[in-house]
């Protein structure tokens, strides 16, 4: 129930929105920055909170007092243009993407105990827009697009034994055939970990109205659960309430087995597949059915790129699936309604045979 904010006051603000009275609302608020606050995130643990302003400084803050810890010297980027950061997990690293003196995008990583620290740059494309930066603590995988981008790169943050301290490397990066406004990400515990999807993004499409689904898997020869690129990942519970954390008390996120996240359906393998034997034969075959379509969809946006078919008619075919498989959707439902409805009157005739009154009255 902690949450930072940045606002036009040009200050952050932690508040409980937990909190019974109004006294007890703000925890604490930093000095103004002298410039709007583009953006503010959280280190690993829960004790800091980085921000960036619009004067290009990074600067670090106790998050329980807002007391300014420290303020970079130097400004991120050559180029003053829009800037994102990330705090990435557990390695005492922030990312910053930003543009250097000839307006070329790149991010940077900066030390959580030095921001004058610059531990690493990277090139992150020839795109214009602003660069968001997403970053997966659990397998240390940094992913990078830009609005108007129609790629979404990607880089593993892991430690340079030679200079001693994290740098990033350059793993792959994803290609589509349109631009997009936006993205976001599919939370670990909807991925289907038994066909090695790591991550999911959802692209809001330039040319149309389409959100386009994005996978990323790892490739294995098996359709197993991994547990190397699938390590223990922060569940659901919080580590400490809100009461606690304002006491002084500090704790990382609970870890779990992503297998106790993501549920049975996801185990035994994922969208598409369901458990034998429970019965609803009529919701198997339709989920069977949505699991076809949806790799229908994949198999059109495959051919839309390798045998360069017509914008029109491609985003024309994908409409249609997508509408069927929302149809298919609302199907199910109505299946799952008979089913309950048949098993409510099923329990009734049990309890009038019990009574011994004839079931046909």
């Amino acid at each position: 129930n902690i949450l930072a904010s940045c606002s036009n006051d040009q200050t952050v603000c932690v508040i409980d929105v937990g909190a019974e009275t109004a006294g007890d609302l703000l925890v604490s608020q930093t000095p103004a920055h002298g410039d709007a606050v583009f953006q503010v995130v959280w280190d690993w643990s829960g004790e800091k909170i980085f921000s960036f302003a619009k004067d290009y400084h990074l600067r670090a803050f106790n998050a329980r007092t807002g007391e300014l810890i420290q303020k970079a010297d130097n400004h991120s980027h050559a180029s003053k243009r829009p800037t994102k950061i990330a705090s990435l997990g557990k390695n005492n690293v922030i990312a910053s993407t930003g543009f250097n003196k000839s307006n070329q995008p790149e991010v940077k990583i900066f030390s959580t105990d030095d921001l004058n620290t610059c531990y690493d740059t990277q090139n992150c494309g020839e795109g214009s827009g602003c660069v968001f930066c997403i970053f997966d603590a659990d397998i240390n995988v940094l992913y990078l697009t830009g609005k108007g981008d129609s790629t979404i790169r990607y880089m593993e943050l892991v430690q340079d034994e030679q200079a001693g301290h994290p740098k990033l490397t350059f793993l792959f990066q994803f290609s589509g055939s349109t631009g997009h406004k936006s993205c976001c990400t599919m939370p670990k515990r909807g991925l289907n970990i038994m066909h090695c999807e790591i991550a999911r993004f959802y692209r809001v499409c330039n040319s149309s109205h389409i959100i386009e689904p994005v996978v990323f898997t790892v490739p294995r020869k098996t359709d197993d659960f991994h547990s190397d690129i699938y390590p223990d990942t922060p569940g659901t519970q919080p580590a400490l309430t809100s009461a606690q954390w304002r006491e002084g008390k500090s704790s990382e996120p609970i870890l779990v087995d992503i297998k106790s996240l993501v549920g049975k359906e996801a185990s035994s393998g994922g969208l598409g597949e369901m458990q034998e034997g429970n019965g609803h034969a009529g919701d198997v075959q339709s989920a069977q059915l949505v699991g076809k379509l949806e790799h229908e969809l994949e198999q059109c946006h495959a051919l839309q790129e390798e045998q360069g078919l017509a914008l029109e008619e491609s985003e024309q075919k994908v409409m249609q699936l997508t509408t069927r498989v929302q149809e298919l959707e609302k199907e199910l439902v109505e299946k799952q309604k008979v089913i309950e409805k048949l098993q409510e009157g099923l329990v009734k005739e049990g309890e009038q045979m019990d009574q011994g009154t004839p079931a046909n009255q």
